[in-house]
């Protein structure tokens, strides 16, 4: 009885119910300003592979904290928890051809950045992110992947795809 006090009345319901008849009728187009995912290549990155990415990121900079302060046995406590960490991610998040479960531009760059792939996959790791990225025609790295990636490209002897995506970023804010 109580909850019926709560029951949204017909005037209020109307409004959500007309939101949901144009939304129904809406559904078959593209929503102008919004990223159309039909073909299915959604650039959301598996939350645990980013949890773990920086995890190992953080316990390698914890390794070197201690070696800058001469902490010799914590230096070595760090790496080597770091190392274990490195072979736990490439169990779960690379398959034995070097490709990653997620197969996103941030969990690439991440990857790559972040030193988590061993150096023999990290070629074929490179040309899947520039790939991505052509693909696409834009990053889809978000603001975890994006503060890494002109480094990424950089490093990896792409310069020329750093240059042109930042260059079309500039070229886009001094058009607006």
């Amino acid at each position: 009885r109580r909850m019926a006090a709560y029951a949204p009345t017909p005037a209020q319901t109307s409004p959500i119910v007309a939101m949901l008849r144009v939304a129904a009728t809406t559904l078959d187009r593209p929503v102008r300003g919004c990223i159309d995912d039909r073909d299915g290549r959604s650039a959301i990155t598996d939350k645990y592979l980013i949890a773990q990415s920086f995890f190992i990121h953080s316990t390698d900079l914890m390794a070197r904290t201690a070696a800058v302060l001469g902490k010799t046995e914590d230096e070595a406590y760090y790496r080597e928890l770091a190392g274990r960490l490195r072979r736990a991610y490439r169990a779960e998040y690379v398959t034995p051809s070097g490709r990653l479960v997620s197969s996103t531009q941030t969990a690439y760059v991440l990857a790559l950045h972040f030193d988590l792939l061993p150096e023999d996959l990290r070629p074929q790791a490179v040309q899947r992110l520039v790939d991505n990225i052509r693909s696409y025609g834009h990053l889809t790295t978000g603001f975890l992947g994006t503060p890494y990636l002109l480094h990424v490209l950089t490093r990896f002897g792409h310069p020329d795809l750093a240059y042109e995506l930042l260059e079309r970023q500039v070229a886009e804010r001094t058009a607006s």
